[in-house]
């Protein structure tokens, strides 16, 4: 299995969760060809107990259903496996004919619906998708770390809307003139 730390407001909001999801998946098929029907992603959780910050760790668990294993999660478990990926899955969502579809169609079977769990139809959407793999592919930083642990929770936003709210008051407090 692989874990993807992911921050809380991704998955306190139903539709980031399965268009993240279903992204990741995307990329995947299109990276190495096929459907990954045997590769699955659930949620999970646990206590930020090392900085004591009072948050939980939201993690997206992705594993092979197979016993043994098909060699996938091998290739996506190196910065540059996961990296390949992502940026297989933003071309993916980028490139697909719904984007200009004027039926202004959230996602089609070519990008995103393929991925998608029955009750996943209505969350996901393809401009979402490519907003969020934008902000993290533009924005991409790593370090090699022993565990998830050393990574600190106590700037995480909890919501979308603090989110908006601190980058409002940021760009409000960059606006002020200095007294």
């Amino acid at each position: 299995a692989l874990r993807i730390l992911v921050p809380v407001a991704t998955t306190m909001i139903p539709e980031r969760t399965a268009t993240f999801k279903t992204a990741l998946m995307a990329g995947i098929a299109r990276k190495y060809g096929g459907d990954p029907d045997h590769l699955r992603i659930v949620p999970a959780t646990m206590p930020d107990h090392r900085h004591n910050s009072g948050y939980e760790r939201r993690f997206l668990v992705l594993y092979d259903t197979l016993p043994g294993g098909t060699g996938y999660l091998h290739r996506l478990s190196t910065e540059a496996g996961l990296r390949e990926v992502l940026e297989h899955a933003r071309d993916v969502v980028t490139h697909c004919v719904c984007a200009g579809d004027e039926q202004q169609k959230n996602a089609c079977h070519r990008c995103l619906l393929a991925h998608a769990d029955d009750d996943e139809f209505d969350l996901v959407d393809r401009s979402l998708a490519e907003q969020m793999l934008g902000e993290l592919l533009d924005e991409w930083e790593s370090a090699e770390l022993a565990s998830t642990d050393d990574i600190s929770l106590l700037d995480q936003v909890e919501s979308e809307l603090e989110a908006r709210f601190v980058s409002g008051l940021k760009r409000w407090v960059a606006a002020e003139p200095a007294s």
